[in-house]
């Protein structure tokens, strides 16, 4: 759902496994589009290249640059194929950051001292706010539980904390954004938890 991206690292740029993974790709999503890139310039030999990008539909589904090794790989763009892909990233020698949740739990805290003034300053409101932070909360705390379930079919739990995070998120914006990070926090270190899982 959010956030479905990691940052990944390798020692090395390996235009054969770029044009690996999009070989692969290719057999399941043939509008894929290869773009080799010599800094901002497009070209057309990848031995002049240093920096591979992977687009769908015009949106960047892997990237990587030559100078450090390190790329982004997204997720949301490619469902049903993300196991596969961590699976061809981690043989090619990739590594993946592992998530910092400070500042999700500052962003949160703040959100909730901005919810207790909101109920101070606002009384007649108090109801709506503490409902509207309920279920955006009930949201957050179903999605974390449901993370575990990124690779699997079943999707019920996750469905059912997408309706209140929206809800919530609409009836608490623009104060509900600050909950943005830990979402995110907590959508990557699912995909971290499964990369340790591999085979």
């Amino acid at each position: 759902m959010f956030f479905s991206r990691l940052l990944i690292k390798s020692v090395f740029f390996d235009h054969k496994n770029i044009q690996h993974l999009y070989d692969l790709l290719s057999k399941d999503y043939p509008n894929l589009e290869l773009i080799w890139k010599s800094d901002l310039k497009t070209v057309s030999d990848p031995q002049l290249a240093n920096a591979g990008v992977i687009k769908i539909n015009n949106k960047t589904v892997f990237s990587q640059n030559e100078k450090n090794g390190q790329g982004i790989i997204v997720f949301g763009r490619l469902k049903g194929k993300e196991k596969q892909i961590l699976c061809l990233l981690k043989e090619s020698g990739f590594t993946f950051e592992e998530p910092v949740i400070n500042n999700g739990i500052m962003c949160l805290v703040l959100f909730l001292c901005l919810v207790a003034l909101a109920c101070f300053l606002n009384s007649s409101y108090i109801l709506y706010i503490i409902i509207s932070a309920i279920i955006l909360l009930s949201g957050i705390i179903l999605y974390a539980l449901s993370s575990k379930l990124i690779w699997n079919s079943e999707y019920t739990l996750r469905n059912i904390s997408s309706v209140l995070l929206i809800i919530g998120l609409l009836c608490m914006a623009p104060s509900s954004l600050l909950t943005f990070p830990l979402m995110k926090y907590m959508n990557q270190k699912s995909l971290c938890t499964m990369i340790e899982n591999l085979d």
